[in-house]
C-alpha cells in the first residue's frame, strides 16, 4: 500500500516501534515512538504509543505543541496513579465474573469507537472469547439482536460530546439483559461493573484502552490460555 501511494506521488510518513525495519525504510519520514520490544503476539504498549504520538501530533498540525505535551504529561501521570494494586485486583474481579463467557461486545463513539474495534481484537487474540466492537449508535441495526441475559457489554464512555448518546446505548443494552462493564470516569447505576479511569479529556482513547489490555491478559490467565504465545497467531513481520 506505502508504494502504490509512493507511485501516485504521495508522501509517506511512518510511526513505528522498530528502527530500521521495512516500513521505516520505505517511508518517506518516520516517528519512531521508542516503547521498546513487544514480545508477546498482542501489541500493547505500541498501539498506546502509538496513540500518544497521532495525538501529539494533530496538536502540532493545530500549532498547538506544547499544550498536547502538556496533556500527553498529565495524562501519563494520572494512568500511573491509576495502576495500583487495588486497580489490578478489580480487574481481575471482572475477568473473573465474565471469564465463562461465549461472547463479549464492546461500545464506543467517536473517538471511543476505534478503540472498541481494538478491545475487541485484544479479548480475541488472548483469552478465545468471540468479541465484536460496534459503534454505539449503530446497535439498532442489528448488533443488539446479538444480546441475551448476561451478555458481557463493555461501555468505553468519556466526559465528552456524545456522553449521553453513550448512556442511551448502556440503556437500551441493559433493558435487554446485557452484563454491563463501564469503563468511564464516573459511576453509573447502569453499570454492573465499573472501572473507573480519569477523565482525559480528549486522550480519553489512551486512557479507556489500557483496562481493557488488563482484562484481555487477566481473561486468559483464568482461562487458562498463555497470553504471549495465542493459536495460529504470529507477528505480522514474520509473515505475507
Amino acid at each position: 500500500a506505502m508504494r502504490v501511494a509512493k507511485q501516485k506521488g504521495s508522501k509517506v510518513l511512518s510511526i513505528v516501534n522498530m528502527q530500521g525495519s521495512t516500513v521505516e525504510r520505505e517511508s518517506d519520514f518516520s516517528l519512531l515512538i521508542k516503547a521498546g520490544p513487544e514480545k508477546a503476539v498482542a501489541s500493547t504498549k505500541a498501539a498506546t504509543s502509538q496513540l500518544s504520538l497521532l495525538l501529539l501530533m494533530a496538536y502540532a498540525i493545530a500549532g498547538k505543541l506544547a499544550e498536547g505535551k502538556k496533556l500527553l504529561i498529565e495524562t501519563a501521570s494520572m494512568i500511573n496513579d491509576l495502576l495500583n494494586p487495588r486497580f489490578l485486583t478489580h480487574i481481575k474481579e471482572v475477568a473473573r465474573d465474565i471469564e465463562r463467557s461465549d461472547h463479549c461486545y464492546i461500545i464506543g463513539k467517536a473517538a471511543n469507537y476505534p478503540m472498541a474495534l481494538e478491545a475487541a481484537i485484544k479479548i480475541q487474540e488472548v483469552s478465545y472469547i468471540h468479541a465484536e466492537g460496534f459503534a454505539a449508535g449503530e446497535l439498532k441495526h442489528g448488533p443488539i439482536a446479538l444480546i441475551t441475559e448476561g451478555t458481557p457489554c463493555i461501555a468505553l464512555v468519556a466526559e465528552d460530546e456524545v456522553k449521553q448518546d453513550m448512556m442511551n446505548s448502556v440503556m437500551e443494552l441493559k433493558a435487554r439483559g446485557a452484563r454491563i462493564i463501564g469503563v468511564a470516569p464516573y459511576m453509573s447505576e447502569h453499570f454492573d461493573h465499573w472501572i473507573r479511569v480519569p477523565d482525559a479529556g480528549i486522550a480519553s482513547p489512551i486512557v479507556n484502552i489500557i483496562p481493557i489490555q488488563l482484562l484481555a491478559y487477566y481473561l486468559s490467565l483464568h482461562r487458562g490460555v498463555n497470553p504471549d504465545m495465542p493459536r495460529n497467531l504470529a507477528k505480522s513481520v514474520t509473515v505475507k
